[in-house]
């Protein structure tokens, strides 16, 4: 079989985390993958990919792409991100290869309904894109976002290394929590809580509008860390306690599946898929979106807790990765998804 698979970010986020995996896991087991990103992005190089601007109008890209789907004999084309999606649905209309879209997020379009079939990366995401976007269910399946839990072993020494860095003692408990710094991400509300959970400290890694984080950092004090983006995430992650996701909406954040493969206990928001892999009182502890006094009690319990009992929680959650959230788990289903007949 050969796939197209067309992405449109231009930096790192999870739709790329999910294309690093992938990727060379479909080519591992044989088939042909071409990739298609968008020009100047940094990711066109990591995947060998054509590069192009994936614009609709003129007709130009559609035509040069349409050939190379028919000159390479492209089986089925495989869309993430809107303006792929866009640009996907065009190619199908053009050429007649099927084409798959996965939905990563909750947005309103109706290539939706042009889609062969629809990978929904949560159960919250499959009834969001039944209810608003009239899929119907026939032609959408839920295969949950994936990690390789081994790449996130907790590794003591860079442990040590990053505390020392930060100026946290092995005594005091850090939490963390990763993703860019914008409201729908509820950095505010994680900020408001602080002052009614005080035990503990907190790393922010991500970056945003100073804007935005000027007055969080203001109103957070000494309680936080801001450590901006950062590319070693398992080695971070080595480093916390414990993690937390303040979410206003979120399909499926790779940056829980990451915490919970790290053996981390994890508060989140109970909204969207984040309850699909947080079990309560098991791996972590959920609260209300928006909810800073709610979230303060869910931050609350997780502080309290022993080493030991995190350290169960933590277990509870990679278990759960490791059973459910893998290449090994989820990879078969995608490929049988793009090698379906339509």
């Amino acid at each position: 079989m050969h796939v197209l698979q067309i992405v449109s970010a231009r930096q790192m986020n999870g739709v790329i985390a999910h294309l690093r995996l992938l990727v060379p896991a479909l080519r591992a087991r044989g088939h042909v993958v071409s990739v298609l990103a968008r020009e100047g992005s940094p990711f066109v190089a990591e995947f060998d990919a054509l590069e192009s601007d994936l614009s609709r109008t003129p007709p130009d890209e559609l035509d040069r792409i349409a050939r190379f789907c028919r000159d390479q004999s492209v089986d089925v084309i495989h869309g993430h991100m809107s303006r792929a999606n866009n640009f996907a649905i065009r190619l199908k209309q053009q050429t007649r290869v099927p084409c798959v879209l996965t939905a990563h997020a909750l947005v309103w379009h109706p290539h939706w309904r042009e889609a062969d079939r629809v990978l929904a990366v949560s159960e919250a995401t499959a009834r969001w894109h039944r209810r608003w976007n009239f899929v119907s269910p026939s032609r959408i399946e839920t295969i949950l976002n994936f990690i390789d839990p081994e790449k996130l072993t907790p590794n003591s020494s860079a442990r040590e290394k990053l505390r020392a860095e930060w100026g946290v003692s092995e005594s005091e408990l850090l939490l963390g929590t990763i993703g860019d710094v914008i409201p729908r991400k509820g950095h505010d509300v994680l900020i408001r809580a602080l002052e009614k959970s005080p035990g503990f400290k907190l790393a922010v890694i991500g970056q945003g509008d100073e804007k935005f984080i000027g007055p969080l950092r203001k109103l957070a004090g000494e309680r936080a860390l801001w450590l901006g983006r950062r590319t070693d995430i398992p080695d971070t992650l080595s480093a916390l306690d414990g993690f937390v996701l303040a979410s206003r909406r979120d399909p499926c954040p790779m940056a829980v599946i990451e915490a919970l493969g790290a053996g981390l206990p994890v508060v989140g928001s109970r909204v969207d898929g984040i309850p699909e892999f947080v079990e309560e009182g098991a791996s972590g502890f959920l609260a209300r979106p928006g909810d800073s006094t709610d979230l303060a009690r869910a931050l609350n319990q997780l502080s309290g807790l022993s080493v030991e009992q995190r350290r169960a929680m933590g277990q509870a959650g990679r278990a759960f990765v490791e059973t459910r959230a893998t290449v090994e788990s989820q990879v078969p289903r995608i490929e049988a998804a793009l090698n379906r007949r339509y």
